[in-house]
């Protein structure tokens, strides 16, 4: 979906330039225009009066620093954009540290990584749009606002779960599949329509913690070693934290299944080591939906199953792993799902 936003790229490399914009169009973030002449980058914002400026750190007449003083500090006849800055790789930490000082909050590193280029801006602008809604409470029925404030949190996090997702293409989408198969095994155990619809949304978000997982273990071909594998488990207690302290009913339940979805039915799971019916219905279900979204997709250490593998493998753990009452709805879907139709 397109932005309704103005980006400024300013950067005396053309070809830096040209891949930024090219990035950008095609993943339809915002309206962007751009120079490779740094003294004009105050009159481009007289003129456009953009809401993002992506602005090189590294350049020499006039300095970055100097751009920034200007850009952040002092009067001036158009609206404070935000400034992401863009890095090269070994900068010095003095410079980067100056930028930090005069107001740069975020980093965008050479070479670019499309995917996290156009996931990290879409993220930002949609940050700044929610702050504006708050400015604007008072101006608009409340109702109608603290809807479309909903909508955009959630938005910010559905960013944040892809994010993880494009480290590894492999895993592209398993946040929605996951979403989807556990609203239809919430159904089928006959939850209600609202309930299900509110765990439709929040199912994607279970594995936001990732973010903090080093690549080299997320994206580790083989078996992880035991240390490996104690930093991949804190993720379910990271994404808990991530999420925590919202009064939106979707992003506390999204909290409760980052925490909960790694317990086992026998205690045997973590962080907690929960047991039974300690462990929250949502975590339990989107334990079931997760595990069958993984076994019947590539993962870095492993090909895809069938889906016959994956539900031989529900229940196999039907009792230990997984809550047999979960185990026989999802089988149910799926069967169902899988029947030819005449």
């Amino acid at each position: 979906m397109a932005l309704d936003a103005k980006i400024l790229i300013v950067d005396d490399d053309p070809s830096a330039v040209e891949e930024l914009e090219n990035i950008l169009a095609a993943e339809a973030v915002g309206d962007v225009s751009s120079t490779t002449e740094p003294k004009e980058t105050l009159y481009f914002c007289g003129r456009l009066r953009p809401d993002l400026v992506l602005l090189d750190l590294g350049l020499g007449t006039p300095t970055s620093r100097e751009i920034l003083r200007d850009l952040l500090e002092g009067e001036k006849d158009f609206p404070v954009p935000r400034v992401v800055g863009l890095v090269e790789e070994g900068q010095s930490s003095r410079e980067l540290g100056e930028a930090r000082d005069l107001g740069v909050r975020e980093l965008l590193r050479k070479p670019f990584e499309p995917v996290e280029v156009a996931l990290r801006v879409r993220a930002l602008l949609e940050r700044d749009r929610l702050r504006e809604d708050l400015r604007t409470a008072d101006q608009r029925g409340q109702a109608d606002l603290d809807d479309e404030l909903a909508r955009a949190k959630l938005g910010v996090l559905h960013v944040l779960a892809r994010l993880v997702e494009y480290r590894d293409f492999k895993t592209e989408q398993h946040a929605e599949r996951v979403g989807e198969l556990s609203a239809r095994i919430a159904r089928e155990l006959g939850l209600p329509d609202d309930e299900v619809a509110l765990l439709r949304d929040a199912a994607p978000l279970h594995d936001l913690g990732m973010v903090v997982v080093p690549d080299r273990i997320l994206l580790k071909s083989g078996q992880l070693d035991e240390d490996e594998r104690r930093i991949m488990m804190t993720h379910a207690a990271n994404g808990a934290r991530i999420l925590s302290g919202s009064d939106l009913p979707v992003i506390e339940l999204a909290r409760q299944i980052a925490h909960t979805h790694h317990e086992r039915w026998d205690g045997a799971g973590y962080p907690r080591g929960l047991e039974g019916e300690e462990i929250p219905l949502v975590g339990r279900i989107v334990a079931v939906a997760d595990a069958f979204e993984a076994i019947t997709h590539d993962r870095p250490f492993r090909e895809a199953e069938s889906a016959e593998g994956a539900m031989a493998e529900l229940r196999r753990e039907r009792g230990r792993q997984f809550d047999p009452r979960v185990v026989d709805a999802a089988l149910e879907v799926v069967e169902r799902e899988e029947a030819p139709r005449a």
